[in-house]
């Protein structure tokens, strides 16, 4: 699938591809990341290989870069309501967090989606947790939704999660 490349102050993003599978497989096992980023199956490099020769039925999949590295993935996809919904994921690689890169393109994505798509509504979610990525969250103009208790089930617990939105104008 044909993506544009989306370009922020600092980082660019494009189209998630096999060629990052290293970095993938090392951030997706890092600790750090997945104590709260929902990615168990792709922990596994023949799952995560698999995925990535799937990629062209996901239609918003990121990498971001600094500098021609790979510092990040932004990801979208229909909220499950059937409510005109998109939600957004991201994760970024430990080694460069608070370089404000996840406000940053998340900041360059909100204004990209919505001057591509007509959704309603862009959502983005945090395990209660991370309370990092909420003030990404806000610090990208989202604002502060609720909380759904024990709406995700992740590694036999269940998991309560904030929510944070923007709604079309």
């Amino acid at each position: 699938m044909k993506q544009a490349v989306l370009k922020s102050e600092r980082l660019q993003l494009r189209r998630l591809s096999v060629e990052d599978e290293e970095f993938l497989f090392r951030v997706f096992n890092d600790p750090r990341v997945n104590c709260s980023y929902v990615c168990d199956s792709l922990r596994e490099k023949e799952k995560l290989h698999n995925w990535l020769n799937s990629l062209d039925k996901i239609p918003y999949i990121w990498l971001v870069q600094y500098q021609d590295h790979p510092v990040g993935v932004f990801n979208c996809f229909v909220a499950r309501d059937d409510s005109s919904t998109l939600e957004i994921g991201y994760m970024i690689d430990p080694e460069y967090w608070n370089w404000g890169f996840a406000t940053e393109i998340l900041t360059c994505l909100l204004d990209y989606l919505w001057k591509t798509t007509d959704y309603h509504k862009l959502q983005a979610g945090h395990f209660l947790s991370n309370p990092a990525s909420g003030r990404v969250m806000q610090k990208a103009g989202m604002q502060y939704e609720g909380i759904r208790h024990d709406v995700l089930l992740f590694r036999g617990n269940y998991e309560s999660v904030a929510y944070y939105y923007q709604i079309r104008k």
